[in-house]
């Protein structure tokens, strides 16, 4: 099956899409045509859509060929925030400061993961990016941004997939590295169960996915149930 991939409706000719458990995917294409990228960036493998922001450095042009660096969300969790004093007689939560930082660098944040979490009468927001302030607020609950853009914490939930979603054409039990053969780039996720052919389910904790001349395949490392 040929699959075909986009960039803001720009034939891509290669593309390679890592996501990892928490954080932001970063998704690298390559274009055969020369063609000037910044901004907001829809990146479209087959039938999975992906939001998210242009990365300037790591994109650029050279003679007739493009490529582009695609971060997830607005980009904005790697951008400095500056220091800020919440007060609250009732307690601070976490989903207000989480929120504030969130808006502050124009990202689209879903606390419910952290809903009710009381960190303080007073709590003061130190300067920094605004990465590090959502691992201050929730040390022990992962945050990620979906394929959307949106970014959301809490633990991710274990999916079972249907016996055609996936072929497994290999596995390293060292590892714990399946290779897939996919149709639909977004058949497996974070928290996907794989169980053919595999002595034991493995949970995908960590997901590559490259495409190149309409070819597709997936690697995906996970833990062993």
């Amino acid at each position: 099956m040929k699959l075909f991939a986009t960039i803001n409706g720009h034939r891509v000719t290669t593309a390679s899409l890592h996501v990892p458990y928490a954080g932001m995917w970063i998704a690298d294409v390559e274009l055969d045509t020369a063609v000037q990228l910044s901004g907001a960036a829809t990146v479209e493998l087959g039938a999975l859509e992906l939001r998210g922001t242009v990365v300037p450095e790591h994109t650029g042009i050279f003679g007739a060929t493009s490529v582009a660096r695609v971060i997830a969300g607005a980009g904005g969790w790697s951008r400095s925030v500056a220091a800020k004093h919440y007060h609250n007689d009732a307690g601070v939560t976490a989903a207000t400061v989480a929120l504030d930082t969130a808006q502050a660098v124009g990202e689209t944040l879903d606390v419910s993961g952290a809903a009710g979490r009381i960190i303080g009468i007073d709590f003061v927001r130190a300067a920094g990016p605004a990465s590090r302030v959502l691992e201050q607020l929730l040390p022990s609950t992962p945050w990620w941004v979906d394929y959307q853009g949106t970014t959301r914490t809490g633990v991710r939930a274990q999916i079972e997939l249907e016996a055609n979603a996936y072929e497994l054409l290999s596995f390293d039990p060292r590892d714990k590295l399946a290779t897939l053969a996919l149709d639909d780039p977004g058949a497996v996720v974070i928290g996907s169960v794989l169980r053919a052919r595999l002595a034991r389910p493995l949970v995908v904790r960590q997901l590559d996915i490259e495409v190149s001349k309409g070819a597709l395949r997936a690697y995906a490392w996970g833990v062993e149930l």
